[in-house]
């Protein structure tokens, strides 16, 4: 049992830990372009000098990656950000015109007790994606025309993260 702790403790030091982030989401009603940052001065800009709609956060990514996680590549066309897990299909938007912007944060690629599924929706008239781990506002989103193109990934709530997960574990005694 010593041997496990001990692993346990020196698996938890090489790991990176989890840094999980509020993520605001902005909306453009004009361009109808919603965008997903968790850095404040790209809120200040957007909000200032672009005419978005700051909503507030709306859920929490990573700034790290962690055991278990992938990254989330941000791409922009025209009017619309774009939010990709896949290599794949980060590569097929920028041969068609999707200028990559990189890996704006990261989220688990399996379902865990404690995480919300990141669900990616797209309004093919309006060329916009949106994103939400809320099944209301995904009804809300499909209401107005939106496709449900599924679950990309899993993120946690504005709440915070959960405890007690891998790698990011909160030790209740000393081992």
């Amino acid at each position: 049992m010593k041997k496990l702790n001990l692993l346990l403790v020196l698996i938890s030091f090489y790991l990176p830990a989890q840094d999980w982030q509020n993520v605001y989401e902005l909306y453009q009603p004009i361009l109808t372009d919603h965008f997903y940052t968790s850095s404040l001065a790209e809120v200040e800009q957007v909000v200032k000098n672009k005419g978005y709609i700051n909503n507030g956060p709306v859920f929490q990514w990573s700034l790290v990656a962690f055991a278990g996680s992938v990254p989330i590549y941000r791409l922009w066309h025209d009017y619309d950000h774009f939010y990709t897990v896949s290599v794949v299909e980060k590569n097929n938007a920028v041969s068609r015109g999707y200028i990559d912007e990189g890996i704006v944060g990261y989220l688990r690629l399996a379902a865990t007790s404690g995480y919300f599924g990141w669900r990616r929706l797209y309004h093919p008239i309006l060329d916009d994606h949106a994103y939400t781990i809320s099944q209301l506002a995904a009804n809300q989103l499909i209401g107005q025309g939106y496709l449900d193109e599924g679950i990309q990934g899993y993120l946690v709530s504005t709440g915070g993260p959960p405890v007690n997960q891998p790698p990011n574990m909160i030790w209740v005694e000393q081992p």
